[in-house]
Order: structure tokens, then C-alpha cells, then sequence
């Protein structure tokens, strides 16, 4: 299907529109499931779609992944390509009374396509692949017994802390009564013992 046709098959807005004229090429690269892994096991991800989308400039375009996103009833990883580079995008989906509920989409930088990652050994269900997808874009170590929502939920929770951890740092630096320092400092301390029970 031509990028036009596909854009209006998924009720795509004037902007997500505008962006997709970006793009060069949009493929339906892979679907992963129990038999493409040749696995017996049988998780709460039944399938999940790999597009390919090649772009002619670097700007990821995100208002057109959100749209075709939201038409998929499947979790889907975007691979973006562009200048000998490619970039990894992929958005929590869960099951919802209204159906399919889209959550916040992660990006990765733009990635050289020779550091492309094989799946790891331990990603051997679609449950597993789904979790590996993230640890690919996020820059954290996943834990024994998490899965993809628990992992993102972390992530969430380390950038918020961190962001206040920023904001704390700007507070100290602007205050000059020792009382109000020492206040600040000793949250600060707190604020860097969560991200680092959190990180660790």
C-alpha cells in the first residue's frame, strides 16, 4: 500500500499527514509470535509487529508513528532508518474496557545499523521480546522478573526523580541561608538514594 492510502486507512490528521511525507518507505518487517520463535510458550503478548519506516531527514516523525500506533491492535516496534542510522520507538499497549490503550511511546537515539542488537538468549517467548524491545531503547538494566510495563514504570519513575534532583540542585545553588541548604541537601540526599535503589 502506497504511504497516501496507508495514512488515510488509518485516519491520519493534517499534521501526522504532513510528516508522513517524510517518509520515504513503510514495511510490515517482521511479526513475532509463539511460532516465528518456535516457542511453546504462550504469554500475555500474543504478537508483536516490526515496521521499518526510512525517512528523509532525521526528525523522527511522531505525530504519524501515534496515529498508525493507535490503529494497531498489536504492540508494535517502529524501526526508524535514515543517514546509515536507524532508531528504535515502541509504546506500552494494554488491553482496556475501550480496547487497545496506547501509553507513553519511548525513543532511543539514533543508533549506527552496525550496532544493531540481536535479541538476547533470555528473550525466547513474546513476553520476554517485548521486554527486550525496551531494554533497547531505555538506558537501564532490566531485573529478574520484571516484565515490559513493571521496566517502563521504572524508567518513568528514575526520570521523575532525577528531574527533581535537578530542580533541588537549582534551588541549593540560588540559597544562601544555612538552615534552608541544609534543608535541601538532605532531601537531595534522599532523592539520589531512590534513584540509586531504583537504578541499581
Amino acid at each position: 500500500m502506497r504511504l497516501p492510502e496507508l495514512m488515510r486507512a488509518f485516519g491520519a490528521d493534517k499534521a501526522a499527514r504532513q510528516e508522513g511525507r517524510g517518509i520515504k518507505s513503510a514495511l510490515l518487517a517482521n511479526v513475532i509470535n509463539a511460532d516465528s520463535l518456535n516457542s511453546s510458550s504462550f504469554g500475555a503478548v500474543k504478537e508483536i509487529f516490526v515496521l521499518h519506516l526510512t525517512l528523509s531527514s532525521p526528525v523522527p516523525p511522531e505525530r504519524f508513528i501515534a496515529a498508525m500506533d493507535r490503529q494497531i491492535n498489536f504492540p508494535t516496534l517502529f524501526v526508524l532508518f535514515c543517514g546509515g542510522k536507524h532508531m528504535l520507538c515502541a509504546a506500552i499497549k494494554q488491553d482496556g474496557e475501550k480496547g487497545i490503550k496506547v501509553g507513553k511511546r519511548y525513543f532511543s537515539p539514533w543508533l549506527e545499523e552496525k550496532d544493531v542488537t540481536p535479541l538476547p538468549m533470555w528473550a525466547d517467548s513474546t513476553d520476554k521480546v517485548y521486554l527486550a524491545i525496551f531494554a533497547a531503547i531505555l538506558p537501564l538494566s532490566v531485573r529478574g522478573g520484571e516484565d515490559a510495563q513493571a521496566f517502563t514504570a521504572r524508567y518513568d519513575a528514575v526520570e521523575k526523580l532525577r528531574s527533581y534532583d535537578k530542580k533541588l540542585l537549582g534551588e541549593l545553588k540560588r540559597e544562601v541561608q544555612p538552615k534552608k541548604r541544609f534543608e535541601l541537601n538532605t532531601r537531595l540526599k534522599k532523592v539520589r538514594e531512590e534513584i540509586q535503589k531504583l537504578t541499581s
